[in-house]
């Protein structure tokens, strides 16, 4: 297990492959620094997060901007694809997933026209997540209709350490003035097209202003890795802010992203921050629970301290062996006082936190071993948004669609069952 998971043993020589040192995008940002003393002049707390992830992951902080939370995906590609259609001069799109269906054929209609009007439209797919639905060849498929693509890591028949290292981010960029994050794929089911394990609640996030130039500096730092070029991030002018308009005062945000090689889990610890900053309430949305010691008491310390811990998990799973996985950690978490929900129609995909009305972080990262420590990850962290509002409105309006789980749930799982669990959950890595 160590063999297949761990970075440490990767030599160096591998690890620049995999991308090397991560991307200072804060060399890259082309706008005003916003220096985090301002946030601090408003809240200690929200300067801490910005702080470490400003650190952590290099990512700047980011205040001209507009945010909007997509409760859906149909929402979410609805919004995109209205965007898709205005798009000027690029699009930039990178997902886990790409499958072939309607939802793909609206978006490839979009993207053949827009490329053939001069729009320069750029792809990245992870090649494990769509190596199921999409030919070797599709790439060049692509390139006859005027879209350049690129794909991430192709599967090689070998299981290695960095075999198990995917590109699970999602990221959109429109002009270099829009940008989305979440936790949709590109595919039938994301969209409640095609049902598979009941009704799929997804969601993502909508930023408009500064900080999509933040997400443009995380797409062209993968394009680069995935065609090995010389790292470059300027090869677009300064986007014209202002054709938002005048009103662009919608808080603070911090686009970032995570990968295995940058020797610190910044998912994780940006969740964990948030956790043990909040004062009133925590809301939690993953579709998978693999967590470690660290996650688990942040999450003790916060219900023993007077605030309210609210986790939501799917109900009907996509994988049952990983869903016994996240059911092996109820017990544990019932016992520290967190309360953990299930969405009774079907499977959760959504990966939000949402805490005491001011923060908020949307995007690819799941509650697990594998977003933690193997995967590429993408996320926006939010203070005073109207998108975290939007987030608190939407886990709530979900809970009366959930069954809570009880203590009296977990004394009545067969004792069988219960061992298959802690079983499984030692192979918590591969989930």
């Amino acid at each position: 297990m160590f063999l297949l998971t761990s970075q440490d043993w990767i030599s160096e020589e591998r690890r620049q492959q995999l991308g090397g040192p991560p991307v200072d995008f804060r060399e890259h940002n082309l706008f005003e620094k916003v220096p985090i003393s301002e946030l601090r002049e408003k809240s200690e707390n929200a300067a801490l997060q910005a702080e470490y992830l400003d650190r952590a992951a290099l990512a700047p902080l980011y205040k001209n901007i507009t945010s909007e939370y997509l409760k859906s995906g149909e929402l979410f590609f609805e919004r995109l694809l209205e965007d898709l259609e205005k798009a000027e001069r690029f699009i930039y799109l990178e997902f886990f997933i790409i499958g072939k269906g309607k939802l793909w054929d609206r978006f490839l209609e979009v993207l053949e026209r827009k490329a053939a009007e001069g729009v320069d439209v750029k792809i990245i797919y992870d090649d494990f997540g769509t190596i199921l639905r999409m030919s070797a060849k599709y790439p060049e498929e692509l390139a006859k209709k005027g879209i350049k693509c690129g794909v991430f890591q192709r599967f090689l028949p070998i299981i290695t350490g960095t075999y198990m290292n995917r590109n699970h981010r999602k990221i959109c960029v429109i002009d270099g003035i829009i940008a989305y994050t979440g936790g949709v794929n590109l595919a039938d089911e994301y969209a409640n097209i095609i049902t598979r394990f009941g009704h799929w609640y997804d969601s993502g996030i909508r930023v408009e202003g500064e900080a999509a130039h933040g997400f443009m500096m995380m797409f062209l730092s993968m394009w680069n890795y995935v065609f090995k070029l010389n790292p470059s991030m300027k090869v677009h002018e300064l986007p014209e802010i202002s054709l938002l308009g005048e009103n662009r005062s919608d808080g603070y945000c911090i686009p970032f992203c995570d990968s295995p090689v940058d020797d610190e889990p910044v998912g994780m610890n940006s969740y964990i921050s948030m956790i043990s900053k909040a004062q009133r309430y925590i809301y939690i949305c993953t579709p998978y629970l693999s967590l470690d010691e660290s996650i688990l008491s942040a999450l003790s310390i916060a219900v023993k301290s007077g605030v309210d811990v609210k986790i939501v998990v799917p109900g009907i799973p996509d994988k049952k062996l990983v869903n016994m996985v996240t059911k092996s950690y109820y017990e544990p978490l019932l016992n520290a006082g967190v309360r953990v929900y299930e969405y009774t129609p079907g499977f959760m995909h959504s990966k939000t936190i949402v805490a005491d009305d001011d923060y908020g972080i949307c995007g690819s990262i799941n509650f697990s071993f594998r977003s933690f420590h193997l995967n590429y990850e993408s996320a926006v962290w939010l203070y005073k948004t109207k998108s975290v509002l939007q987030m608190r409105d939407a886990f709530l309006e979900l809970l009366p669609e959930c069954t809570e789980i009880t203590k009296e749930h977990c004394k009545s799982t067969p004792y069988l069952v219960k061992v298959a669990r802690d079983v499984l959950s030692i192979f918590a890595p591969l989930v």
